[in-house]
């Protein structure tokens, strides 16, 4: 069985985890112009983010990324990293 410690908690300190996926704006790539840069947030360029957060502690715990926005949250959530 494999532990995970993310520090700053008790040992025996049960904690609840949310996972969700966010779009950040970025300007449009130049090097590797694509469709796969397209977010259907806000209709222009983005990346995909995807975070986790504690949420008794309201803390973040993890950040994962940059994906290109076209990468469906359940995708990168499936990804090993």
């Amino acid at each position: 069985m494999l532990k995970i410690v993310w520090g700053n908690f008790d040992e025996d300190e049960i904690f609840v985890i949310s996972v969700d996926g966010v779009h950040c704006r970025t300007a449009e790539c130049r090097k590797h112009p694509s469709r796969k840069w397209y977010s259907h947030k806000f209709a222009g360029p983005g990346l995909a983010y995807e975070l986790g957060i504690a949420i008794r502690r309201n803390q973040l715990v993890w950040m994962r990324g940059p994906f290109m926005a076209s990468t469906h949250d359940i995708t990168i959530f499936r990804e090993e990293g």
